[in-house]
Parts: C-alpha cells; structure tokens; sequence
C-alpha cells in the first residue's frame, strides 16, 4: 500500500463556506462539528508530512510520533502505518505467503477444527460474522496458513488479532503482521504450550497493582482472585473482549509503535483504578467475577487512556520483574503459590 500527495488523509468535515469574521457558516454545522474540523485539520497537516518523511520521524522524531499516535491513527491510515510499524519489508517477502497457501492446501492442519469454531466467534464486524463471507474466508486462509507455519500453532484468540488486521489490510499482509507479533513483538510466549511469557506477565501485573494500587490487590488477594480468572485475555487479544472495538484499536495502534507491553499494563491498572469502587464493595468471589466480565465495555479512550497515562511503568521495572519471576521458576515454585509470595 503506498500513499502519496494525492490519496493522503483528510478531513472528515467538510466546511462549505468560509469562516472568516462577517461570513456565516453552514448552518448544519455546530460549533463541536467546527472545532473538530479545525482538529482534524491540524492532524491532516501533521499525518501528511509523517507519512512523506516517515523514517525521519521513526528515527529524529520518535517521541514526536509517540504523541500523535495517543490522538489516534486516522482510520484511513491505520492498514499503511500498522504494516510500517509492524517492519513488514514487502520486497523481502514477496509472493512467500501465496507459496505457504498453497502448500497449506497438502498438508494436514491439526488446528482446522478450532479455527473454524473461532470463525464464528470473531464477529466485530459483519464483514467476519456473516457465514461463509469474504472476511471468513479470509481469516480461515491467514489462519489456517499461519498455524502450519508457526512453532505456535493456532491457539484460540489469535482470531481476534488476525481479524482486526484483515480489517485493514489484505491477506498476506495480515499474515505477516502475525508473524511478526510472534517474533518481533515478543508474543510467542504467550501462546507457546503452558504460555510462560503469559505466567510472567501475570507476576509483573500483580507486583505493579501491588506498588501502584494495594487497595485493590488485597482485595482481589483476599478473595484469592488472580490474573490468570480475569487478565488471560488481556494479555493473549490485547483487550479486543473487554473493551469497545473503538478502543481497542487505539490500544493496537500504540502497541505497533511502541513494540513492548507498556500500554498492556498500564490498560490493566486503568481497567482496575476505575472501578476501584465496585471491586471495594463486592461482597464474594462472584460480585467480583460479575465485575471483570464487563469491567470495560462501559469505559471510553478519554476515560482510559487519562488513568492510563497517569500510571508511570518503565522498562527497566518490567525486565525487573520479570527477573524475579525467572529466579523463582528456577526454585520449581509452583505459579500458583509464586503469586502469594508477592509480599
């Protein structure tokens, strides 16, 4: 997918009539309408001039992005700036994935039968909800391609991932975005046998709760609720369950970029330190189980990404703690028990 001057981003308001003092407006258009014009003008300038001289600013102006990225990625560009983060090299894999499809076709998929259930269950969009649709057949092709092509097989909310790519993007790009997920991204571990990146981060998100919020983890410790009953699909779909779709995609869009789990945790302590209130007042393991199911589908970007932002988690701390749980695997302590020594 290229771009250039002529298929850039632009506005989504269009302002038919000038608004310079002693001129009337359109008379459809309110002042919200006209203050986002003018918002979206200036990130149409901006994005622009990004996708004309990206490597400068993935190289010079890297935190200059970081910012714009937290506004949000035009949706028009979300397919190109994805791949771009993504470091798909076109050039370098060409016509690989119409190779791997067609072998595929030969060889006998052990995951065939949980791809097709998650078929079903991927239903953000009419496009993947529709039986036997265009998007289906898609997401079976990506899917199915990339579990023979994977040390991770298909494992069941990789259909969520895959679909949100195919959303904008075709096949064999999306198939490489999940390779790269896996490989660059560091997300194998999460879906290997026994998921032992997933058991780490679980130790990493309850050592930061613990620092950052203990009200909120000696609730949870006391009602011997840990992440494994409510943040494995955090973790494994980037919160595509648990959040609006609008949302999540502004989670991913910062995720590409940034290439490490940060937003990941700091989402979770948001989900958490907003409903603070409803988690202190549950009276059993089950008012709080009823809390996670929908703990974040009432939450808007603004809401989340505000608590979020708030929270400071640097790298150095995770890779900490990360150590830790490493030295503790090494003493054979069973996961479990591990999460109560977090004194």
């Amino acid at each position: 997918m290229n771009y250039d001057k002529k298929t850039l981003y632009t506005p989504q308001y269009k302002i038919t009539k000038s608004l310079s003092p002693g001129k009337k407006i359109n008379k459809h258009l309110n002042k919200k309408k006209i203050n986002k014009y003018y918002l979206e003008k200036s990130l149409y300038n901006k994005w622009n001039e990004i996708i004309i001289n990206y490597e400068e600013y993935t190289l010079t102006k890297k935190k200059e992005l970081k910012k714009l990225i937290r506004l949000g990625i035009p949706d028009n560009l979300r397919g190109y700036l994805w791949q771009k983060f993504g470091l798909i090299n076109k050039e370098n894999i060409k016509n690989k994935y119409n190779e791997y499809k067609l072998n595929n076709k030969n060889l006998e998929n052990k995951n065939e039968e949980d791809i097709i259930k998650d078929l079903f269950r991927t239903s953000h969009s009419t496009f993947f909800k529709n039986k036997f649709s265009l998007g289906q057949k898609n997401l079976y092709n990506v899917l199915s391609t990339f579990s023979n092509q994977s040390e991770t097989g298909y494992v069941q909310g990789m259909s969520f991932l895959c679909a949100s790519f195919l959303s904008y993007m075709n096949e064999e790009s999306a198939f490489w975005m999940m390779k790269n997920l896996m490989e660059k991204y560091n997300m194998k571990g999460y879906f290997q046998n026994n998921f032992p990146e997933l058991k780490r981060s679980y130790y990493k998100l309850l050592k930061l709760l613990k620092n950052i919020f203990p009200k909120i983890y000696f609730v949870l410790k006391k009602w011997k609720i840990f992440p494994d009953y409510y943040a494995r699909q955090w973790f494994l779909t980037l919160f595509f369950l648990d959040v609006n779709y609008d949302v999540f995609l502004r989670i991913l869009d910062i995720f590409l970029l940034e290439k490490n789990f940060k937003i990941i945790y700091r989402i979770s302590l948001a989900l958490l330190k907003l409903n603070e209130e409803k988690i202190y007042n549950a009276e059993n393991f089950s008012d709080l189980m009823i809390i996670f199911k929908d703990i974040g589908k009432d939450l808007t970007v603004n809401q989340l990404f505000t608590e979020g932002f708030k929270i400071k988690i640097h790298i150095n701390i995770l890779e900490k703690y990360g150590q830790e749980y490493d030295d503790l695997k090494e003493k054979d302590i069973n996961d479990e028990i591990m999460e109560q020594l977090i004194n």
